[in-house]
């Protein structure tokens, strides 16, 4: 997909495909993924996200907004590079993989709460 995500109103389900994100997701509402990937290539700005099995969440830029985060054994890993990129999230990651693509990426726990299993 090219260009935002936005989910107003409803649930977006990601269940064993890939979704591939050019830019920023924001949602309001929920999104689920069971066994599946969400790749986003710049902030993720979610209401809900809920991961109910291995799914696998790439990230390139900021993780803030997300009111509830449900992980199961879900794998989030941070990819981007450069510096100044925020992670702001008040549940815990089952597996956090920080891997910048070029050895420059940076991120920055904004919320002393966040816990990393």
């Amino acid at each position: 997909m090219t260009g935002t995500l936005t989910v107003t109103g409803g649930t977006l389900a990601i269940n064993n495909d890939t979704l591939n994100v050019t830019e920023s997701v924001a949602n309001s509402d929920i999104i689920t993924i069971s066994t599946g990937t969400l790749d986003v290539d710049t902030n993720i700005t979610v209401g809900t996200l809920t991961c109910s099995g291995a799914s696998v969440i790439n990230i390139a830029g900021n993780w803030s907004g997300v009111t509830v985060f449900t992980s199961s054994t879900s794998t989030v890993t941070f990819n981007g590079s450069g510096t100044g990129k925020t992670i702001n999230c008040g549940d815990y990651f089952e597996n956090l993989v920080i891997n910048s693509s070029d050895g420059t990426g940076e991120w920055t726990n904004q919320n002393a709460e966040n816990e990393y299993r």
